[in-house]
């Protein structure tokens, strides 16, 4: 009996998938030469450590890796004060696969840890974007290269890149878009059960914003490909599948987010009022943000504006 689907060999695999490979690299060279320019250890005095990342992330994440190795609790830490809850913590600093490389670095080789997740996470970011063109639009050409690697350097990276917790989510959300283009074309929804699920597991807080953009994005997906007069039965049937498959992913992350979500709900910060949106009327100084100079917003302040940045390229096709 033939095989319905012939198996290819690696380096037809290898050549097939060429410019997601290629992207990868370029955007680790990229980084690479980061912090060549920036004499980012090894490569000079300075180090990645900045704000946050300086006293809360790279020591948890140090802590993160002192507990697995020394067989101490994971749920329950006296490391800090008079004790905290070592699950909550994870949960938002430390729950990404990627932190369990932090097992392969000495203590004393913590800030190169760090610079080096960085770098992966934004290598992989470009990555998955390519993933998600070349399946959405059928392209397998240097094009991937380039508006993936736009999506790995959108100025949210430069702004943003020191919260190592947060580029998870960023470098997931196309894998995510990409299950949304699933459902809504094919009926399919493993891709968006489970990207979304690692979403929700490795970081809540960015997860909540990618759980609102999916959102929108599966509405520009559906009404795209469908008129809801002429498919109305089928917008139904997708709608369905989305919203059932957005709580499974959900539940499937709740042996994290359960625990996290009791302990949170202690906290001072629990009685914390949503914040109000705001609307960025100004398009003149939306668009100043894709020119080279223009400051990244690290610091939440009411004058400040979005990280937008992705290119003027990305603008100039917008016609």
């Amino acid at each position: 009996m033939q095989k319905n689907k012939e198996t290819k060999s690696l380096g037809e695999l290898l050549y097939e998938w060429r410019y997601i490979f290629l992207t990868f690299i370029l955007a680790a060279l990229i980084m690479n030469i980061v912090y060549i320019l920036r004499e980012i250890y090894p490569y000079g005095p300075n180090t990645i450590l900045k704000v946050d990342l300086y006293h809360q992330y790279g020591p948890y994440h140090e802590e993160f890796r002192y507990r697995i190795l020394n067989g101490k609790s994971l749920f329950y830490s006296w490391e800090g004060g008079l004790g905290k809850n070592f699950v909550a913590q994870a949960a938002y600093y430390t729950a990404s696969p990627v932190s369990l490389l932090m097992l392969l670095f000495p203590q004393y080789n913590m800030p190169e840890a760090m610079a080096f997740f960085i770098l992966i996470k934004i290598a992989f970011a470009g990555a998955f974007c390519g993933i998600y063109l070349k399946k959405t639009y059928g392209k397998n050409d240097l094009s991937i290269v380039f508006f993936s690697l736009m999506y790995a350097f959108m100025s949210f990276m430069t702004g943003f890149y020191w919260n190592v917790m947060w580029l998870d989510a960023v470098a997931l959300f196309p894998i995510v878009a990409l299950g949304i283009e699933s459902i809504v074309k094919e009926g399919k929804f493993k891709t968006y059960a489970i990207s979304l699920a690692l979403v929700i597991f490795i970081n809540f807080y960015i997860a909540f914003m990618a759980c609102v953009f999916a959102a929108l994005y599966y509405l520009v997906v559906l009404f795209s490909n469908y008129d809801i007069k002429k498919n109305f039965k089928t917008v139904i049937n997708r709608t369905l599948l989305f919203a059932v498959m957005s709580l499974l992913a959900g539940g499937m992350a709740m042996v994290l987010m359960l625990p996290t979500a009791i302990a949170l709900s202690e906290t001072a910060t629990s009685e914390t009022s949503f914040p109000k949106f705001d609307v960025y009327m100004n398009i003149l100084h939306l668009l100043s943000n894709h020119f080279i100079g223009a400051r990244p917003v690290v610091l939440g302040r009411n004058e400040d504006l979005p990280n937008i940045y992705t290119g003027l390229l990305t603008v100039m096709l917008l016609p």
